[in-house]
């Protein structure tokens, strides 16, 4: 047989699949391979690792048509430098909060403003062909995590996607941060490996609690509360707890159903009646063991735990036909219980069939006179679909992962006029459901994959828009809700997490829609074009806008006093979503005058964590934040060091003429579009991965100072 060209055996071993590598066996290259297809496996394969580039005498056949994006990868060149920032790069207008305003892009500060997100999403083969950008493209809709590997070191393969712990989010998403290629990225920025063994740690702390401990079959051990208990459940549970107040079900139906069951006057084999008893039962005793000293963490857990065992024991039988609006009640507040700190993470499993059971029913969709049988039970039907719906919208949004619900599917509209003997707040739940139609539009038009190859200008234009519109709802709220008056002590605590709930969520979308501009590795597809001014303008402005919301949910978390009951997305998600954020832009913008402050901000960040640690006896424990507060605190001292040794003569300075900066409420002048061929120079967004899913999570009670200091760079 012919020996194949040593120009063929390159390609074969530059593209063997994860199977073929682990099997030492020869790759045909082929989306799935030969050996893949024979042995039905799935077919992956590994990130292009970067090799060390080597001469320029043979330019890229593509070199005429890109030349811009040659220029910027030769950019990309040089080692990390730190971003050098002094008093003088910010104009009038900019507060001391603010990153430096950017210019014309002639000078040194525009130069390095762009490297970092050139550095990072770099292909690694300079004469990119269409077959990598194909595999890699496939890899993305394949949903393909390459992870943390176990050392991070090039040619690992050994992270499997048959690994239960590991699960998808998208390349926005803040886990981002923490994947290989993030890791590693920082790795180059900070010059050291402290950050690639935090996450390591992070991966390895925060393993999920297994699911199998919550089998499908009722507890021999569950206590039948006495009606006098079963009452004193259900009054705590509207009481104390949040998901009371989201119109799910009214207080006089949760009576007449406990009222029923100690009279016999219900069915024995009533699945539904008995999963939504049993989960008010236990979100109700939960939060009365929360009241009580001596109950510790661990103890009301598991106490509260039965009962809520109980209910998802009948889970199987709630979602075979037929159904009923008490199933769909009990499934979505089973997923309200599950939101609860340190519990298994299958609450997105819960909202997710309580929203295929809701569908079932018709809730989407806006009944006619005959078929409503009277207008209040319109109104109830009308508040349980909406409840359901924001809940939904939102663990999307905060967990990185596609809605089930499409919103062009929906007639009913929300809901302007509470039901009878209901305590919903009216005025702010209404802004609860605007927020989640509004995070349905960003998810589509921005955070979708369809999103990366939008044009720079169009793209400026979405964030701008959706920015105003959630900067919009932040205006409209009562005077009593702004996260700079309240106190604890001001609401009961059902009420104070409804405002936080308020809060966080829009700040968190603030978050997810500037991304594209924060992350190196989302705006370096759009680097090309003959305007990249812009660019580097949108870049400043949106990681401006960022970092003054992750100032916000940290300077908040000093109103959370954690228990039991505290949700997930309030002690955990958004935190530490905050946190990273933060703890990036500190990199990115060491010698800014509020770095100093930044750092104070993580310590509080860090300190919420602590608590969590302290309060669950160690169960929970996260050291990533105090393992982000030590890197930027070097970075810092680092770069403020390397500040009083530069000379006067090579400071970058910027007059108030050069100074550029965008403003979210006006529209951003139009950038050349780099096209198809540049998105899928730079694609490298696509095969961006991530870590498990962090669903359990709990509370904070430290109270923080607040930081008396004015900070700008956004419009919030």
């Amino acid at each position: 047989m012919t020996p194949p060209s040593p120009r063929a055996r390159v390609d074969r071993t530059s593209t063997a699949c994860r199977n073929c590598r682990e099997r030492k066996v020869r790759c045909s290259g082929e989306i799935p391979c030969r050996d893949c297809v024979r042995l039905r496996k799935q077919c992956v394969y590994p990130p292009v690792q970067r090799k060390k580039r080597k001469t320029r005498d043979h330019p890229s056949p593509n070199a005429n048509r890109n030349t811009h994006a040659h220029d910027f990868e030769s950019i990309g060149d040089a080692e990390f430098p730190i971003v050098q920032a002094t008093d003088d790069t910010r104009s009038p207008t900019q507060s001391s909060g603010s990153a430096p305003a950017c210019h014309d892009g002639r000078t040194a500060l525009a130069t390095l403003q762009l490297q970092e997100s050139i550095q990072a999403a770099r292909p690694a083969n300079r004469h990119f062909q269409d077959q990598d950008f194909v595999r890699r493209s496939s890899d993305f809709t394949l949903g393909f995590d390459v992870g943390l590997s176990r050392n991070l070191e090039p040619g690992d393969t050994g992270t499997s996607l048959n690994r239960s712990s590991w699960q998808y989010h998208e390349p926005w998403s803040w886990m981002s941060i923490l994947s290989e290629q993030g890791s590693n990225l920082i790795r180059q920025m900070t010059d050291n490996q402290e950050f690639v063994s935090a996450a390591q740690r992070f991966s390895q702390d925060f393993v999920q609690e297994p699911s199998s401990k919550y089998n499908l079959s009722i507890p021999a051990d569950v206590p039948k509360p006495t009606e006098l208990g079963a009452k004193e459940y259900a009054y705590a549970f509207y009481q104390n707890c949040w998901e009371a107040d989201l119109g799910i079900i009214d207080r006089v139906e949760v009576e007449a159903l406990i009222e029923a069951h100690y009279k016999n006057e219900e069915p024995e084999d009533d699945a539904s009646s008995f999963a939504l008893r049993n989960i008010i039962f236990a979100a109700g005793y939960r939060s009365l063991l929360a009241k009580d000293p001596a109950e510790s963490f661990s103890a009301a857990q598991e106490k509260a735990g039965c009962y809520f065992q109980a209910a998802l024991s009948v889970f199987t039988r709630l979602l075979i036909p037929p159904s009923s609006l008490t199933a769909v009640r009990a499934l979505i507040l089973m997923a309200c219980y599950a939101e609860g700190l340190a519990n298994p993470g299958f609450k997105h499993f819960l909202c997710s069939n309580a929203v295929h059971l809701a569908q079932s029913q018709g809730l989407h969709r806006e009944l006619d006179q005959i078929s409503a049988t009277s207008e209040n039970a319109a109104v109830e039907r009308n508040w349980l679909w909406w409840a359901i719906y924001s809940l939904e919208k939102h663990l999307a949004l905060s967990s990185g992962r596609p809605s089930s619900i499409d919103d062009h599917n929906i007639s009913v509209q929300i809901p302007k006029v509470v039901p009878l003997h209901s305590s919903i707040q009216l005025e702010s739940l209404s802004i609860v459901h605007r927020h989640a139609k509004l995070s349905s539009q960003i998810s589509r038009q921005l955070l979708s994959f369809k999103a990366l190859s939008i044009p720079a200008d169009e793209l400026i234009e979405r964030v701008t828009h959706f920015h105003s519109q959630l900067d919009g709802l932040l205006k409209e709220m009562p005077a009593e809700f702004s996260i700079d008056t309240v106190t604890s002590s001001q609401h009961p605590t059902r009420r104070l997490t409804q405002i936080l709930y308020l809060h966080f969520s829009i700040y968190g979308s603030i978050m997810a829609i500037h991304t594209h501009f924060f992350y190196p590795w989302m705006a370096s597809r759009l680097a090309g074009g003959d305007k990249n001014a812009i660019l580097e303008a949108q870049i400043i402005s949106s990681s401006n806008a960022l970092a003054e919301a992750a100032r916000k949910i940290i300077l908040a978390l000093r109103l959370i006093n954690g228990d039991v009951t505290t949700p997930s997305w309030l002690a955990f998600s958004h935190p530490i979503q905050a946190v990273a954020n933060l703890f990036f832009y500190i990199l990115r913008y060491p010698t800014l005058p509020t770095a100093s402050s930044d750092l104070s901000l993580l310590g509080m960040g860090a300190g919420h964590f602590g608590y969590l640690e302290y309060l669950t006896s160690s169960r929970v424990s996260i050291s990533l934040p105090r393992d982000l507060v030590n890197i930027a605190s070097q970075v810092v001292k680092a770069a403020k060091a390397a500040k009083v040794k530069q000379s006067p003569a090579t400071s970058v300075e910027v007059s108030n003429d050069q100074r550029l900066q965008v403003s979210f409420t006006r529209r951003a002048p139009a950038i050349t579009n780099p096209g198809s061929r540049n998105l899928g120079h730079n694609l490298d967004s696509a095969t961006w991965n991530l870590l498990t899913s962090f669903d359990m999570i709990c509370p904070n009670a430290a109270s923080l100072e607040s930081i008396q200091e004015n900070r700008g760079g956004g419009s919030l």
